[in-house]
């Protein structure tokens, strides 16, 4: 396997666990706001579940020619 194609793969495992932990977060903070007894979410919250979602999406856009040079 060639150097170029390690780091790739290493970016890219990076990438992916990075999603995993913000997935992990947004369950995690929708979770807590179902076991309080209002079953709302805060402002905060919503907030970070926001800010969650973006940066998933922003890792996603880059993911998708990373996966593709691995491929050729």
């Amino acid at each position: 396997m060639s150097t170029t194609v390690q780091h790739t793969d290493a970016l890219v495992h990076r990438m992916e666990s990075e999603i995993a932990e913000r997935n992990a977060l947004i369950q995690g903070l929708a979770q807590d706001a179902a076991q309080r007894s209002e079953g709302d979410l805060t402002a905060s919250e919503l907030e970070q579940i926001d800010r969650a979602k973006v940066r998933i999406e922003e890792i996603q856009k880059q993911l998708i020619p990373l996966r593709d040079a691995s491929r050729v």
